[in-house]
């Protein structure tokens, strides 16, 4: 039975936002397909992730894509695959990819339309775990101040949490760059982001997409959607009753 979504705002914050995610080992008991048998464990992690997202509001629909560093050199990526539900990810529905986003074998899951930032990411921040979110209140913030460039945050204790802040007093930046229908040009946009920005960010927006954020590991990166998501909230409801 699909869990009961809550009817009010405070149902929300006790249903949702107070309960951590927990990162669990793959229930699924269909067989993998051989080439990502070595990262049943990876799947596992990330069909849980995906699940709490999409109870969260924040991976509705085929929204959203998820990845991890399964092999360092040469880089490959474990993602999502396209139009997949993340709240009920399968098997199935991950692909292995190479550094310039190439599937590793022919006979697999077509990789997320997402697959080239992903990389992008992966080389520019080094990251180890890329998650991209399509909350309501990225997608209305991205929007608000798309004219400024990004959206700056400041002053909250919960920012203290991402990583290479020191305090709430250190300011956060998050871009918002342009959704481009050529993957190409939105992953050298991507790009050219991450490296003119001076510190690098945690996170950044796209507009009418949502955010796209990192971390080492797979940990540290849904920390860092659950920090971001929450802020985002607070300063888009400031925003619209404004």
């Amino acid at each position: 039975m699909a869990p009961r979504r809550p009817t009010n705002d405070a149902q929300f914050a006790q249903s949702h936002f107070f309960e951590p995610i927990q990162i669990m080992e793959p229930t699924d008991d269909r067989p993998l397909p051989v080439h990502l048998g070595p990262h049943a464990a990876l799947i596992g992690q990330l069909q849980r992730v995906g699940h709490d997202f999409w109870r969260r509001g924040w991976s509705l629909g085929a929204s959203g894509s998820y990845s991890v560093v399964a092999q360092r050199e040469p880089r490959q990526l474990l993602i999502t695959a396209q139009c997949t539900d993340k709240g009920s990810l399968v098997p199935v529905d991950f692909a292995l990819v190479d550094s310039s986003g190439k599937g590793v074998i022919p006979d697999q899951a077509q990789a997320s339309a997402d697959v080239l930032l992903h990389c992008v990411i992966a080389e520019q921040a080094r990251a180890g775990a890329i998650l991209h979110t399509s909350s309501v209140w990225a997608t209305i913030l991205a929007t608000k101040f798309e004219s400024l460039g990004g959206v700056l945050i400041d002053g909250y204790a919960m920012q203290s949490g991402l990583a290479g802040a020191d305090s709430r007093l250190q300011a956060q930046w998050f871009p918002i760059v342009d959704c481009l229908a050529d993957a190409t040009a939105m992953a050298d946009q991507v790009r050219d982001t991450l490296q003119s920005a001076s510190p690098l960010p945690s996170g950044f927006l796209v507009k009418q997409q949502g955010l796209f954020t990192w971390g080492h590991d797979l940990q540290t990166a849904v920390r860092h959607v659950e920090i971001m998501e929450f802020l985002f909230e607070v300063l888009a409801r400031q925003a619209v009753r404004a």
